[in-house]
């Protein structure tokens, strides 16, 4: 690199090729920025006034750029970055003509484009597995989790967004380094070297390396601890897990916790995120724990040139006094070689925190807050409690939720009603906290294709504005209406194929009529009461009419008569038949027989015969 005042060589190759000498000569400036929590990227400036850089350099867009740097006292190079172009420039002004050529790791694959669909019983670790293969990552440094998570959603996000999501839920680092994702635990700022005798190269002195620093100490929104809760409905209690507030990101003389206690400052409870079992709460809240105390000790600082510095790695600084002489990671580090400075190193500690701008503006993009509409695919609940799984269209065609809990009136231990939407059904879904993988179904829904049931009068009075009509009606029609028109004004009760049916008719007797296409059965364990207090009692029967009873039958007819009429009416007692009244009368229209199998005896103070 022209006039570069530095000890350390800029290495720059195309798809593999190294950079002429007369093309690095061009070189007006290299940017290489490594985020914890972006894609890494870079930034090349040439000198072009002749526009000749892009072709004799064969760079073009896709193109692999890898950047590294061949430090004096090193064997060998050191890479800095492996990239991808993506971006062409020509800038023009006073100073000349220059070509830019802008480029990211291949984090940036990730970025483009979201995707809608779940992966089920599967571990944090084994999906992040799936997502980098699928963007053509290898997967060499992905440290497993131990939790299997019944489904996991990943709701209309880009799969950077959605991976990011994971690697907070969890507390983990997040990179793509040389072509291979990484997934790891974060590196604790106390596995930096010890000592400023300059032979460490992740050791920095004030005066010596670090040529500028701004660092800070700060109690603002710390806490002694976090608490994470949740419920978790299979077991009905809720869920609660604590994590101390502390960090591992810098080891210094100050410590979160004992900031907090200076201002006496309460826990911080988390609830908007519907954590259901123990395992993830005890997860969310380390890494909330983490997060926040992540945040007590900041820095920013220029340092000589010096490729062994990435993010994510730890560092020892000296020279700072106290609280600040102590181990920090890494958050971001800037690698910058231009001519006037030659080869700097910027870095900066933040945490777990995204300080950019997309990480301060952006969201993941997997809550969902409000109420959606779905279409029913799954109403096979293994555990019987009558949820369901829902497709979500308008997210993708083969989005489905998890099971879905269905809003049932009265619902509790052995009570409440039971209605599960069908098959292909649509309904109205919410989900609680805002979390897709946790819906509720709350009713179904009428449409110009789902029609309501065909009822006996319409839903409303169309002369009194009211409704007139309620009803409960199952997929083969059976139905429960309760109408209050004028015209029809009662409850009706009737099977889909019209063969069954109780009416209670409020509006034309008041009566009520059960029908049956074949038999009706009344019966009781104890005693049957039919009673009409001011009218009759009508009993017809199409072909006969039996009455029996295993003690005793009586007809009583009050102060009335009691008439028994029959072509033949036979009287039979099997032990005795005895007919008493103030006066009988036997009369026969033609004739009138009296036999006695054994003896027949007429008697009375007078006995008249014929």
């Amino acid at each position: 690199m022209a006039n570069a005042n530095i000890t350390s060589t800029l290495g720059i190759s195309v798809a593999g090729g190294a950079l002429s000498e007369d093309l690095l000569a061009l070189v007006a400036g290299v940017w290489v920025d490594d985020n914890l929590h972006l894609p890494d990227m870079f930034t090349l400036r040439f000198r072009d006034p002749d526009r000749l850089v892009l072709a004799k350099a064969q760079i073009t867009i896709g193109a692999e750029i890898k950047l590294s740097v061949h430090a004096l006292q090193e064997s060998a190079p050191r890479d800095l970055l492996i990239a991808e172009v993506t971006a062409l420039e020509i800038e023009v002004d006073s100073t000349g003509t220059f070509t830019v050529v802008r480029g990211y790791d291949a984090a940036h694959r990730m970025l483009r484009g979201t995707r809608s669909m779940t992966y089920q019983q599967s571990t944090i670790s084994d999906i992040v597995k799936k997502v980098a293969q699928r963007n053509n990552i290898r997967t060499a440094k992905i440290d497993s989790t131990s939790t299997v998570h019944d489904l996991v959603s990943q709701a209309n996000q880009t799969d950077w967004d959605f991976l990011r999501a994971l690697a907070d839920s969890v507390g983990y680092h997040l990179a793509v380094e040389n072509k291979t994702l990484a997934f790891t635990k974060p590196v604790d700022a106390s596995t930096a070297p010890s000592g400023s005798d300059g032979t460490q190269a992740q050791a920095l002195e004030l005066g010596s390396d670090l040529l500028r620093l701004r660092t800070a100490v700060t109690a603002a929104g710390q806490v002694p601890s976090v608490e994470v809760r949740g419920w978790d409905d299979a077991s009905q209690r809720a869920v609660s897990a604590t994590a101390p507030v502390q960090t591992k990101t810098a080891e210094i003389g100050a410590k979160p916790a004992d900031l907090a206690k200076s201002f006496g400052a309460q826990p911080w409870v988390v609830t908007h995120v519907p954590h259901r079992t123990q395992a993830t709460a005890e997860a969310a809240a380390k890494a909330l724990a983490e997060r926040v105390a992540g945040t007590f000790a900041e820095l920013e600082g220029v340092c000589r040139g010096n490729p062994n510095l990435h993010a994510g790695s730890a560092v020892a600084l000296s020279n700072l006094g106290a609280p600040f002489d102590g181990k920090y990671t890494l958050s971001r580090v800037r690698h910058v070689f231009d001519n006037d400075s030659g080869y700097t190193t910027l870095i900066s500690v933040t945490g777990q925190q995204d300080r950019s701008m997309l990480g301060l503006s952006g969201g993941s993009g997997s809550e969902r807050h409000g109420i959606v509409t779905g279409v029913v695919t799954d109403i096979k609940d293994p555990d019987k409690l009558g949820r369901v799984k829902v497709r979500l269209p308008w997210m993708h065609d083969d989005f489905a939720t998890t099971w879905s809990r269905v809003i049932q009136a009265g619902a509790g231990s052995n009570r409440g009603a039971m209605i599960i939407p069908e098959v292909n059904d649509e309904v109205l879904v919410a989900f609680d906290h805002g979390a897709i993988d946790a819906p509720y179904v709350l009713g179904g829904l009428y449409s110009a294709k789902n029609l309501p049931y065909a009822a006996q009068s319409e839903s409303v009075d169309a002369g009194a504005g009211q409704v007139s009509r309620r009803a409960m009606v199952s997929r083969t029609g059976h139905s429960l209406e309760l109408l209050e028109a004028a015209a029809q004004n009662g409850i009706w009760l009737q099977t889909g194929d019209g063969k069954l049916k109780v009416s209670m008719d409020a509006g034309n007797g008041p009566v009520i009529t059960v029908h049956s296409d074949g038999k009706v059965v009344v019966e009781a364990k104890e005693s049957v009461d039919i009673t009409a207090q001011n009218g009759s009692v009508k009993i017809t029967g199409g072909d006969k009419i039996a009455l029996s009873a295993r003690s005793g039958i009586t007809l009583d007819g009050g102060t009335g008569d009691v008439n028994v009429k029959g072509v033949k009416v036979a009287l039979q007692g099997t032990a005795e038949a005895t007919l008493s009244a103030a006066k009988v009368g036997v009369k026969g229209q033609a004739a009138t027989e009296i036999t006695g199998g054994a003896a027949l005896t007429l008697q009375a103070a007078l006995v008249k015969i014929n």
